[in-house]
């Protein structure tokens, strides 16, 4: 018969199993726990915890610091019910504070925040607010996000790096209509790197105040590294700026095939980017849909640029075959990189142009092998006025 430990100040080891505690933080107590104060080791697994505190602080559904030699985190519910109104901050752990290395795995962890009555700045990790290493992998969880004018900062696994074969878990980010400011990272806050793999991220928003999207890496995707399939679909009063999958592309990393969607009233400038800023080596973009429906600029006011791949590809850097999809604004895209050097290829994209759209630019546009622009691929324009998918 399994022994289940409760909460502990120490390690779990030797394959010992966390109890499932209902724990509650007022807002006097400012760090929490659902197992260890230290580590989850040796096999160990955390418990099934439910954690719901009142006040700033850092809350961890498993363990304080780290996660490795195949321990295993539970699958933790941690929710913010914060009824203060000056300034609070809260950091969320769904697994570990530290690091998940070895064979350890995160649980599939939710992450609520309620509404508040004032400003609040969360930081939710949903595996590890270090980094993931060797064959680590990330759990697929779940943030719930609401309130008004707060700020989400969201790392769907690490709040570091990913490396060796780690995997991150396909996680998943909604928020209603509460005008918050949003900066998501779908699976690692840095690098992507050896051989790691992002999962399958989605944010989905109502209106809010402006948004920031990694589908997959805030630094660079490298080496052998690859992208998960992203999903984006938000509407912002402010800015917006996407990128599919990273900040940075080189090696052989590759992209993965992720959809851009922005519903909005925009008032300042934004960016959706298929794939990274800059593409560099034999990097190569996913075959993404950068999409814009209902937009309307309110006077006159900001720019909305649309981008296949990159921003500046180099090297032997190779696009993918995107679809762009413009709304009722003034849009300016790329199919392919703005800047593309090198022996640096695009790929076969499509422009879609429905009716009621704005007056658009496209900016390159291939024509195949033995046209002007062939390095831009065979591209097409899409004028039928069809709903796209």
């Amino acid at each position: 018969m399994v022994k289940r430990v409760p909460i502990t100040l120490r390690d779990l080891v030797r394959a010992q199993i966390g109890t499932n505690d209902s724990l509650v933080a007022t807002e006097s107590i400012h760090l929490l726990f659902g197992d260890s104060g230290r580590s989850l080791l040796d096999c160990s697994m955390g418990g099934t915890d439910t954690l719901t505190v009142h006040g700033a602080g850092s809350f961890y559904g498993d363990a304080v610091k780290g996660i490795a030699d195949r321990g295993q985190g539970g699958s933790d519910t941690l929710t913010a019910v914060v009824t203060a109104t000056g300034p609070v901050t809260i950091n969320f752990y769904g697994d570990a504070g530290t690091d998940i290395s070895g064979h350890g795995a995160g649980g599939h962890d939710r992450l609520i925040a309620a509404p508040t009555p004032g400003p609040v700045t969360f930081n939710m990790y949903g595996d590890a607010g270090g980094s993931l290493s060797s064959r680590a992998a990330g759990g697929d969880d779940v943030f719930q996000l609401s309130a008004f004018q707060n700020t989400f900062r969201i790392y769907g696994d690490a709040g570091g790096n990913m490396s060796g074969h780690s995997i991150g878990g396909n996680d998943t980010a909604t928020d209603g209509s509460g005008e918050n400011f949003i900066a998501f990272y779908g699976d690692a806050a840095g690098n992507l790197f050896d051989w790691a793999r992002g999962g399958d991220d989605v944010l989905s928003t109502g209106l809010v105040g402006s948004v920031t999207f990694y589908g997959d890496a805030g630094g660079n995707l490298g080496d052998h590294a690859r992208g998960g399939n992203d999903t984006m679909d938000v509407a912002a009063s402010g800015a917006v700026v996407a990128f599919g999958d990273a900040s940075s592309m080189f090696g052989g990393a590759v992209g993965g095939d992720d959809s851009l969607v922005v519903r909005a009233q925009l008032t300042m400038n934004s960016l959706l980017v298929g794939d990274a800023e800059t593409m560099s080596d034999n990097s190569r973009g996913g075959n993404d849909v950068v999409r814009v429906d209902a937009v309307r600029h309110i006077g006159g006011m900001g720019q909305l640029t649309l981008v296949g791949d990159g921003l500046t590809m180099t090297g032997r850097a190779r696009g993918g075959d995107d679809a762009l999809i413009s709304g009722n604004g003034n849009e300016q895209m790329w199919g392919d990189g703005q800047v593309m050097l090198g022996r640096s290829v695009g790929g076969d994209d499509t422009f879609v142009f429905r009716t009621g759209n704005g007056q658009d630019v496209i900016n390159d546009f291939g024509q195949g092998d033995h046209g002007s622009g062939r390095d831009l691929g065979t591209d097409l324009i899409d004028v039928s006025g069809r709903c796209p998918p």
